[in-house]
Order: C-alpha cells, then structure tokens, then sequence
C-alpha cells in the first residue's frame, strides 16, 4: 500500500484564491468604471441639451420680445379702424338715406319688366327685425294672360336685382320668399315676395 502526500496544496490554495480575488476585483473595478463613464455620458447628454434648449428659448424670448411692439401697434391700429368704422356706419347711414333710398327704387323701376306689378316695399331696421327675416321684402304679382307669357320674370328680377350696384353694396343675397299661381278669373295670377338679406 502506498500513500502520497502532498504538501504543496495549501500554498496552491492560496494562490488560486488569490487568483480569483484579483479577478474579480479587476471585474468590479471594471464594472466601476464602466458605470462611471455611463452615467457621465448620460449626464453629458443631459447637459447638452438643457444648454441647446435654454439657448432656444432665449432666441424665442427675443424675438418675441422684438415683435411685441409691433403686435401691440397693430391691435391698436384695428382697434382704432373698428372704433372709426363704427362711427361711420352711424354717421353715414348707408341704409336709411334717402339717396341710397332713391338710388335702389331707381334701379328697381328700371330692372322690374313690365309683366311685373309691384303692390308693396317693406323695411325691418337690421336692429329690431329677426335674424331669420329679410331686412327689405318686395311684393307683387303678375297676371298671365296666354300660354307663351313668360313665368320666370320673377326669377329674372331676383337675379338683376342681385347683380346690380346698389343691391350688392348693402345686402348678399336677394331670395324668393314667396311665389304661388293660382285661378282668378279666367286668368292665372302668380303671387311673388323677394326677400334682401345682409
């Protein structure tokens, strides 16, 4: 039987530990330092754009501080047009002089064709009538005597009167209110309403 010692284990022991020790520190220092340059990157990022958007916001604030003035001239300037034009609608009345007054009647008489009989012209002041009703309404009729007489003189007129000067000066849009036929006599008598909306 034969034995065998060995007496240098312990010291292989040691060394070995050693080994392993200085690994791993060498691995944590590395892992360290690894973090450390992580994180002084992120930091680094973050401080770059902190810088790029404090830089932005100076140049916005300048800006805006150099195109306040001029905002603040030209609400003024609006604010004095509105004040003036104000003033000119109550001065001017461009909806009861009498001028405007004969100047629409004018160019009614001369656009009205002659198969057309007016009976009334109506006016509601913007400032007490509906919104939903015109401002001026016209009424009338037109006896039709023969089958070759023309029955859109009605819509004829609406479309003059829409185009002509003084009517687009004032009002948008001029509607058929009201336009019916019916028997009396022995003739057909067609009933119409033009209605002028602002």
């Amino acid at each position: 039987m034969r034995y065998r010692l060995n007496f240098s284990s312990p010291a292989v022991d040691k060394q070995k530990r050693r080994l392993i020790r200085r690994f791993t520190t060498i691995i944590y220092i590395l892992v360290c330092i690894f973090s450390g340059y992580v994180l002084f990157q992120i930091y680094s990022t973050q401080l770059y754009m902190a810088n790029v958007y404090q830089t932005r916001v100076s140049k916005i604030e300048r800006k805006i501080s150099n195109i306040e003035p001029r905002v603040l001239f030209l609400e003024n300037k609006i604010a004095e047009r509105n004040r003036l034009r104000n003033l000119a609608s109550l001065h001017v009345q461009e909806n009861s002089r009498p001028s405007v007054w004969y100047a629409r009647l004018v160019d009614l008489t001369r656009l009205l064709p002659p198969d057309l009989i007016l009976t009334r012209v109506s006016y509601d002041p913007p400032e007490k009538k509906d919104k939903n009703k015109p401002d001026m309404t016209i009424d009338g009729y037109m006896i039709i005597k023969g089958n070759e007489q023309e029955i859109y003189a009605v819509d004829d007129l609406r479309s003059a009167l829409s185009e002509s000067l003084p009517t687009k000066f004032t009002y948008s849009r001029v509607v058929v209110e009201n336009n019916r036929i019916y028997k009396e006599e022995n003739n057909l008598k067609l009933v119409f309403s033009l209605g002028y909306y602002q």
